[in-house]
């Protein structure tokens, strides 16, 4: 525990990103110490078990929601791990493992932003290149929550899962032209600590990992709506049956006006010929 304690206060670059969301039901910091160390062992022990990888970087991830909420909110608090599991190659061949940034695209049902940010310096990567078995690059955690009201009780683990796992691409800058690879479902583990790790197995995660999985689950997690209140499609006919209603009672409207008008101007004549003795 103390050299873990030694690695990840000494070797990783600590830097806050950006502001986390803040919720009454779930406390928001950076893992502790004793759960840094659970969380890397279970993501190398279950990173050895691949045999190689498909994204130009060479990199593994490790995907894990460490707290959350089932709630309509949808609280989650994530954490992210990067390894260097084999050689880069193609577009990433020269460039420095610690010079790749990430992005994240979750499901269109969740929002999220980082909380830590931490990345291991050259000195360190150096030493431990001799060293079997992956290498750490990077860490973030996450924080995120549902921006839409969904239903989650209608959902069964994997579709739950799928709303939280982000498709990861990396990014690099060479020679002012930015490169980019994505880490494929089959590039990472998922779900190897923290919540949902005795419900998952390696099937349940790429199942839940594929984005049409993630599309299905929010439409089955939409409140109930009353059928008939709602569009099915463009009200094309409404809009032109109204279009001729109004045309129709303002031209109604205005003869009916005209009518009025011209009763009143009658009257008034009659009376004055009655007046000045005309018939």
């Amino acid at each position: 525990m103390r050299r873990a304690s030694d690695h990840y206060e000494g070797d990783l670059e600590r830097r806050s990103l950006q502001q986390s969301p803040t919720n009454g039901n779930l406390t928001l910091s950076a893992p502790d110490v004793e759960r840094n160390v659970s969380t890397q062992e279970a993501c190398t022990n279950s990173i050895r078990g691949l045999s190689s990888v498909t994204n130009e970087a060479g990199f593994v991830a490790c995907y894990n929601v460490l707290d959350w909420h089932q709630n309509m909110s949808g609280m989650f608090q994530a954490d992210l791990r990067l390894y260097q599991f084999s050689e880069p190659n193609g577009q990433f061949a020269d460039v420095a493992m610690n010079a790749i940034t990430i992005q994240l695209n979750y499901p269109n049902s969740t929002q999220y932003s980082i909380l830590m940010n931490s990345k291991r310096s050259l000195g360190s990567l150096q030493q431990r290149q001799d060293q079997s078995g992956p290498t750490e690059i990077q860490q973030y955690s996450l924080v995120g929550n549902f921006k839409i009201q969904l239903d989650t009780k209608k959902l069964n683990s994997t579709q739950l899962m799928s709303l939280l796992i982000p498709q990861i691409s990396l990014l690099a800058n060479t020679n002012g032209t930015t490169i980019t690879t994505d880490i494929n479902p089959s590039d990472a583990v998922y779900f190897v600590a923290g919540q949902f790790r005795d419900e998952v197995t390696p099937q349940i995660a790429a199942q839940a990992a594929d984005p049409g999985m993630a599309l299905a689950a929010i439409e089955a997690s939409k409140g109930f709506v009353l059928p008939g209140t709602t569009f099915g499609i463009f009200p094309v006919g409404l809009i032109v049956t109204g279009a001729w209603t109004v045309l129709f009672f303002l031209a109604f409207g205005l003869g009916t006006i005209g009518r009025m008008r011209y009763r009143d101007i009658y009257r008034k004549r009659i009376a004055a010929n009655s007046r000045i003795g005309k018939r």
